[in-house]
């Protein structure tokens, strides 16, 4: 159904005409730095010392469904309280926290409180941030770290962040606009988590290097 003229929601014939491509434009900006920067990146010592061992894997992503499948699954797992909400602001403290207290052991906590504080609807998932960025990578060796990882991690962005918009505004409208069943939802992915959780290892001493 087309809007009348005189909508305010209606957008402007300007944006419909040429102002909605301006972020595809800027974007562009993006692609170039990001070509600039990528040649400059250097590798970690753990990977050149592969590459100099002649441990390289030439297929990493079937190595990592073949011989890491559980540390897959379980990091896909461990990521999703994550991506169905999120609130940066507590990321950069929960780092620090599980550099002091482990990965494993910070998660759990945080974990937790998200099943607690889910039903009220407080954001404290946000916290995972921190220690994820380290405990994805120590979940693999080296020879497949960068693909296990990038793998897990999109893949929970997938079966978190892309679908959990619909399914709240789904509850949402199911609870008659009470935040209840989003609370629920929320609970139920942390408590996936959790069970992820608890079934891996603690990473924060593992040698890196392997």
């Amino acid at each position: 159904m087309t809007r009348p003229a005189d909508d305010p929601t209606r957008p402007s014939d300007a944006f419909l005409e040429w102002a909605w491509r301006i972020p595809f434009l800027f974007s562009a900006v993006m692609v170039v730095v990001g070509l600039w920067v990528r040649p400059r990146l250097v590798e970690s010592d753990a990977f050149t010392q592969v590459v100099a061992t002649k441990r390289v894997e030439k297929l990493p992503l079937a190595a990592v469904f073949r011989s890491h499948w559980r540390q897959l699954i379980l990091g896909t797992f461990i990521m999703l309280a994550t991506y169905v909400l999120f609130f940066g602001v507590f990321t950069l403290a929960s780092g620090p926290w599980a550099d002091r207290h482990g990965r494993r052991k910070t998660l759990i906590f945080v974990t937790l409180a998200i099943i607690g504080f889910g039903l009220l609807f407080v954001p404290l998932m946000g916290m995972t941030f921190g220690p994820m960025g380290a405990l994805l990578p120590e979940l693999f060796p080296t020879s497949v770290r960068y693909t296990g990882s990038a793998f897990a991690y999109n893949m929970s962005s997938i079966l978190g962040a892309a679908v959990a918009p619909f399914i709240a505004i789904w509850l949402w409208t199911l609870g008659e606009g009470s935040p209840f069943w989003v609370g629920v939802y929320l609970s139920v992915m942390a408590v996936i988590a959790l069970v992820a959780l608890l079934l891996s290892r603690e990473t924060r001493d593992i040698d890196i290097d392997h």
